[in-house]
């Protein structure tokens, strides 16, 4: 809705109502999410953890989870200290989270929120307080979400949290940057990659050093490894 991209959340809510009273639309995260969107873009956190609420309790759908999150984080943040109203609204959001996705999902929630704040060190302590529950499938699945999207920096603090933590197959966030460099053709990177990687003691597939090779290649960058 054009109203939500304009912070607009009272014409945004009336469009909503009228759609829904009138049953032109079915509920869900993805129609609901202008609702949560207008309350993020006017810098209402309090509103948008509301809307929440209600979207919860009426529709049993939580849109915009993460991003409420991200917003949240960076408002810790802001001015070195944590007001108590701020965690009482991150804790209501994170015990939404658990009553409809579970614990599992809202860890990994409030993880790759911090990532995306650009927290790695609050993302590590996630991490460690996760231990040998992180879910690959659900890690890959973001990191890929970041790739296809380009987004590199969440996935460069990925890389800062986990070292030192034995909790996440590094190889899957270097693979999501080697791919995210690749469509962007950015062969600087692609070899700053490389560098990362024998820091960090990672060892790298032969289809990961050939569509690797192919990136330096291309961007006219001396291959400092053998092919096979």
């Amino acid at each position: 809705m054009a109203a939500a991209e304009n912070q607009d959340h009272t014409n945004t809510k009336k469009i909503f109502d009228l759609l829904q009273t009138n049953h032109v639309i079915n509920v869900d995260a993805v129609i609901a999410g202008p609702l949560i969107k207008a309350r993020l873009r006017s810098g209402d956190l309090a509103g948008a953890v509301k809307e929440a609420e209600y979207l919860w309790k009426e529709y049993k759908c939580l849109p915009m989870r993460i991003e409420i999150l991200v917003q949240l984080t960076l408002q810790s943040k802001q001015g070195g200290t944590r007001s108590k109203e701020n965690d009482n609204l991150m804790q209501s959001m994170l015990d939404m989270i658990v009553t409809s996705k579970g614990s599992l999902q809202a860890h990994h929630d409030l993880l790759f929120a911090c990532l995306e704040a650009g927290q790695p060190s609050d993302a590590k302590k996630v991490l460690q307080n996760m231990g040998r529950n992180v879910n690959m499938q659900l890690v890959e699945r973001q990191c890929d979400r970041y790739a296809k999207t380009e987004k590199d920096e969440p996935l460069l603090h990925f890389l800062t949290a986990c070292r030192g933590t034995n909790t996440v197959d590094q190889y899957k966030i270097y693979k999501a940057l080697l791919n995210l460099y690749y469509k962007q053709s950015a062969g600087e990177k692609g070899l700053f990659l490389w560098t990362m990687m024998q820091e960090d003691e990672v060892t790298p597939t032969p289809p990961f050093l050939s569509t690797l090779a192919s990136l330096l290649a291309a961007s006219n960058i001396k291959i400092p490894f053998t092919v096979q």
